[in-house]
């Protein structure tokens, strides 16, 4: 609880319906920050955190509170670790404004819990060990304890690199083998820079005891990519992991895919086999085949810490049709055999599964494996088409299709064609029995749909034939793109509805969810406003930028295009994008100082002469800039502190940029403004004219220049 700094505890005893009072567990007046709860088998609850003392630069503890009457009070146990450094990078820490990494990542080093089933508690965290600003900036440790916190045995270093490079974000899980499995972010690889990013994993066959040498899960080592679009510095917080019988699933950030030029940050995950013998493995985990044909499996017999019996295999489907032959019996470790399920033929079409079973000799250990086997005896039926129904008509542009299931259909194949013979249809693969167009289609025009069914035994008949027709598309896209605190779409509906436009609404709820290039296609006019929102996603992000740049670009006079129009309102796009290429290259924008506050605003220019003075009244915290046009536009609006609009006409498009927002102007002059947004788009008048005093008057203050 940030209120007052501490980490307290409550429970819900009827999912989530009621809590309990909540216990405080941390200490008044101290910076603590990351709590981890765990359940042990008796019932014990465990809460672990970081203590500061103080935050950022002050010596960090790792802090544990118990409960042993599940939740209603609790007391610190034995710290695991106490009096460490906190690590920090200190360029980086100084970059973010915070304790961070190289490369600018924030880092909190919570430490994260388990309770194996003996009842052991394990912890892991990190620290620097060798003091600040002195060769390793972070490792990471492990630790476990066998009575409840009281003691603690002795800590182990998990990153065995031996260089001076970052281990970091530790994560931790423990399943019902009482095997440990520990995972962090890993710069071993990049002892020059310290920079680039791996992901390694240890593992502990015998409880935490001792710790087998740690292993690589990554298999490309990737840069830091902060994503501009979200919180600076953050990356890579929040990981965890999880144990099933035969596998540790680990999960990490990673940035070695290219999209849009640039490294995205993924996530990625990782199944780690987990025994201390062997285990046995199907793959594929699944299969399909089309009766009498055989299904055919590899089955993996991978070793653990040395092990070397003999492993008799044998297979056991859940139809008595079905039989199962390895190629190869029995099977040392690491080794693996080919199963061959047939009997397809004499089972009835439908899921099955086939238990794989391994024996060791002459230990007789068992481990065994269950893998799918889906039986198709036919191709699909034929699936009705249920939506958009038979003649629609005002369908959406993207609409979304709907059949019924195809019986032992696996698939579909979805046809739309302007065609009523199908003569060059638009076919999509489909997995389900719905579909949403990815591209647009074009406005009041008449479209045709069928639907096929597909299997492993080959395609259905085509569905009959289904026919609708588009909506009319109007003018204008509303993009609403604010944080609904408070939400001002009505405002921009009310001017528009005051002068009779129809217009399509586009609701960001927030986020980097915007309309792509196809979509922007059908619209004349997009009028794009932010409201409030701030400290994310004000504005078009930079995939938003780049589609409309594709649409604004798509216009223009020459072979019967219209030209395409851009209004945008935010006082927070230039605080949340920075200058981005789009807002010069497209909106005419030369500079932007933030946050100056304009309170009154007059247009000038032919599109924009006579508007106001208004005074602006703003529903929420006043943050309007000042924006200055590069040589490309012209300032359409000039306010108290300097320029508040710009405007800019090419070949192709107009756009306009308010840097304070449409709400703030006076509800009696909000129409007329608007008016004045759809005359610019419409009929395009240059904002900067050197003769708007009267070529005659002899007023030359509009000219750079002037000769005799």
């Amino acid at each position: 609880d940030f209120s007052d700094a501490r980490i307290y505890l409550n429970y819900s005893s009827d999912g989530g319906g009621t809590w309990s009072t909540p216990v405080a567990l941390s200490g008044a007046g101290v910076d603590v920050q990351g709590a981890w709860p765990v359940v042990a088998p008796n019932g014990d609850v465990f809460v672990g955190w970081l203590r500061w003392n103080p935050f950022p630069s002050g010596p960090i503890d790792v802090e544990i509170a118990r409960s042993t009457d599940g939740g209603d009070s609790a007391s610190l146990v034995t710290n695991p670790m106490s009096g460490q450094v906190n690590p920090r990078d200190s360029a980086a820490t100084s970059s973010c404004g915070r304790p961070a990494l190289n490369g600018n990542i924030r880092y909190l080093p919570s430490p994260q819990l388990a309770v194996g089933p003996d009842g052991t508690l394990h912890v892991v965290y990190s620290y620097d060990a060798d003091g600040f600003n002195s060769g390793d900036v972070v490792d990471v440790f492990y630790r476990r304890s066998t009575d409840s916190g009281a003691t603690w045995l002795p800590e182990v270093q998990l990153n065995d690199d031996g260089t001076s490079t970052d281990q970091y974000f530790p994560t931790l899980s423990v399943g019902e083998a009482n095997i440990v499995t520990t995972a962090w972010y890993d710069r071993r690889l990049d002892t020059a820079n310290n920079l680039m990013i791996d992901y390694y994993q240890r593992t502990s066959f015998d409880g935490g005891s001792t710790f087998a040498p740690s292993e690589r899960l990554s298999d490309v080592s990737t840069p830091v990519y902060l994503d501009p679009n979200l919180a600076t510095c953050y990356h890579s917080d929040y990981d965890q992991q999880l144990q099933t019988e035969s596998f540790a699933f680990i999960q990490w950030g990673d940035d070695r895919n290219i999209q849009s030029g640039h490294n995205d940050p993924d996530v990625f995950l990782d199944a780690v086999p987990l025994s201390t013998d062997f285990l046995v493995l199907g793959d594929p985990s699944s299969l399909e085949v089309c009766a009498p044909d055989d299904a055919v499996y590899t089955v993996n017999v991978p070793q653990f810490q040395g092990f070397t019996e003999p492993v008799t295999l044998s297979a056991d489907g859940s139809d008595p049709a079905l039989s199962g032959a390895f190629d190869t019996n029995p099977v040392v470790p690491p080794g693996s055999s080919q199963l061959t399920v047939s009997g397809t033929g004499g089972a009835t079409a439908g899921s099955y599964e086939v238990t794989v079973t391994g024996t060791s000799a002459p230990s007789a250990i068992v481990h065994d494996a269950v893998v799918g086997l889906d039986v198709f005896d036919q191709v699909p039926d034929t699936p009705t088409p249920t939506s958009p129904a038979d003649d629609a008509i005002d369908i959406d542009l993207l609409p979304t299709f709907e059949w019924t299931a195809a019986v032992q259909g696996t698939g579909y194949l979805l046809e739309v064609d302007d065609d009523p013979g199908f003569g060059s249809p638009d076919s999509f693969p489909v997995s389900g029995t719905s579909f949403t167009l990815p591209t647009s289609l074009d406005p009041v025009t008449e479209y045709h749909w069928r639907v096929q069914g597909t299997n492993i035994c080959g395609d259905g008949t085509f569905s009959a034939t289904f026919s609708f027709t588009t909506r009319a598309i109007p003018p204008i896209l509303l993009v609403d793109d604010d944080d609904n605190g408070p939400d001002v779409r009505a405002t921009l509906e009310a001017a528009l509805d005051g002068l009779g436009q129809s217009y399509d609404v586009w609701d960001t709820n927030n986020s980097d969810n915007e309309p792509t290039a196809a979509e922007l296609t059908p619209y004349d006019i997009v009028l794009w406003f932010t409201g409030d929102e701030f400290g994310g996603f004000a504005g078009p992000g930079s995939t938003g930028e780049a589609d409309l740049a594709t649409w604004l670009d798509s216009g223009g006079i020459d072979g019967g295009a219209v030209r395409k129009c851009l209004f945008l309102s935010s006082q927070d796009y230039h605080f949340d994008r920075g200058l981005t290429p789009f807002m010069q290259t497209y909106l005419g924008v030369a500079s932007v100082n933030d946050d100056e506050t304009q309170i009154t605003v007059t247009g000038q220019g032919p599109a924009w002469d006579g508007l106001g003075p208004y005074t602006l009244s703003y529903p929420f915290s006043n943050f309007s800039d000042i924006v200055d046009a590069d040589v490309t536009a012209g300032v359409s609006f000039v306010g108290n502190q300097g320029g508040a609009a710009l405007s800019k006409e090419t070949a192709t498009y107009r756009t306009t940029f308010f840097v304070y927002p449409f709400v703030s102007i006076p509800a009696a002059d909000q129409t007329t403004v608007m008016d004045a947004v759809l005359g610019f788009c419409a009929t395009g008048n240059l904002v900067a004219d050197i003769f708007t005093d009267g070529f005659e008057s002899g007023n030359v203050d509009a000219w750079s220049s002037s000769v005799p």
